[in-house]
């Protein structure tokens, strides 16, 4: 959970990026974004959806190795788990939504 969350007073909501982006890319939006409230993240690939929650315990790594060794693949990240209502949601988004440019760079 992210710091300065108190459990059991937030809503997570899935925030729609708009088109999928990778795993990379999403772990240096979460690491610039250090203060918003990102709690996870969606993927979404043709049969293989669902969510993950990236902590100290399940790392990045730790998701990239366990996807690719399941599926044979890595993972399409279409959205962001976010708490509903923070005044940071949009701004972890920035770079993410349609018709603006993401860079892996």
């Amino acid at each position: 959970m992210r710091e300065g969350l108190d459990e059991g007073k937030y809503v997570a909501k899935t925030v729609p990026i708009g088109h999928s982006i990778s795993l990379e890319a999403v772990r240096k939006v979460s690491e610039a974004h250090t203060s918003a409230a990102i709690l996870g993240f969606r993927f979404e690939q043709d049969t293989i959806v669902g969510e993950v929650f990236i902590s100290e315990e399940y790392t990045f790594d730790d998701f990239a190795a366990n996807f690719e060794s399941d599926y044979g693949t890595q993972p399409e990240i279409t959205g962001l788990v976010t708490v509903d209502g923070a005044d940071n949601a949009a701004s972890a988004t920035s770079g993410l939504l349609p018709g603006s440019v993401m860079s892996a760079a």
